[in-house]
């Protein structure tokens, strides 16, 4: 365990204790540490074998506020990559231009944002693998994207 990995210890010490509300989501969703921790765990994992993400790498999220955030945000941090959050209400060009100039390596997002995703993976840009959230909770399909 790094000493980056804050939830994991948390996981630890009150793995039943109320995490988090996930109240963007229809029906609210709880998790509690423990199952917030081996949400981020089996997303780290994915990054680091289905990905190949190593410390220092980048990894973009694109989606509207929810606990996927969360999943990123300490999957991150358990592997030392560095989290990249996009901003929703940008237009894709000004959402390339940041990808272009942080460089990640890999970009989760959400169904409604499919059509400025296409728009911004026509270009030349970094991300090698897309990670799509499908509606409840961690992402069901991955596709490598090759270059």
């Amino acid at each position: 365990m790094y000493v980056g990995d804050t939830l994991g210890r948390r996981a630890l010490y009150s793995p039943d204790q109320l995490a988090v509300v996930d109240a963007g989501k229809t029906p609210h969703r709880t998790f509690t540490y423990s199952e917030l921790n081996n949400r981020a765990n089996r997303l780290a994992n994915w990054l680091r074998d289905g990905a190949g993400i190593q410390k220092g790498d980048r990894v973009a999220i694109l989606a509207y506020n929810g606990v996927e955030y969360l999943d990123t945000f300490f999957a991150c941090g358990k592997l030392g990559a560095i989290l990249v959050c996009l901003n929703w209400r940008l237009h894709w060009r000004e959402m390339l231009q940041l990808i272009e100039k942080t460089a990640p390596k890999v970009m989760i997002y959400s169904d409604e944002f499919c059509e400025p995703l296409r728009q911004m993976m026509e270009h030349d840009t970094s991300v090698k693998h897309l990670l799509h959230i499908e509606g409840k909770g961690l992402p069901k399909v991955a596709t490598s994207r090759k270059r």
